[in-house]
């Protein structure tokens, strides 16, 4: 009884830790100035082409501090979408933004994300501003 514990104890933690990112261990996010239909296609290495806009690292922190994933059995629909990056123990990972939805899709963990919906509004007018200096 005991091992059927620990062995089921140790199965949860281990996939709930795999749900997630630490997110405070990222830095250096990035926003493209990247717009159309094809921004799935870029890959993280093509990205260092493309003129962009630093997000502020205490901003990002405390918009991610709030994310959670979204289920993926029910993936959100795309509205348009701003490119991103971020790197994390020296390796930069590509993310989309969704422009209307709030959420993001982390293409390395193949996870949606999305921000609370009390910081939802500031998310979006943060991040169009950043896309928004570009013109």
């Amino acid at each position: 009884m005991r091992f059927t514990f620990c062995t089921i104890l140790s199965f949860l933690l281990f996939f709930a830790s795999a749900q997630s990112i630490p997110w405070k261990s990222t830095h250096n996010w990035k926003v493209y100035n990247i717009s159309g239909g094809n921004i799935f296609s870029y890959s993280a290495d093509t990205l260092k082409r493309f003129s962009y806009c630093i997000l502020d690292e205490d901003s990002m922190q405390s918009f991610l501090s709030t994310v959670s994933i979204l289920p993926s059995d029910d993936a959100p629909v795309w509205m348009g979408a701003h490119l991103a990056s971020y790197e994390k123990n020296e390796m930069m990972y590509k993310v989309e933004i969704s422009q209307y939805g709030g959420f993001f899709y982390d293409e390395k963990n193949q996870q949606y994300f999305q921000v609370s919906p009390q910081l939802r509004e500031k998310w979006h007018d943060y991040i169009r501003r950043c896309f928004m200096s570009f013109k």
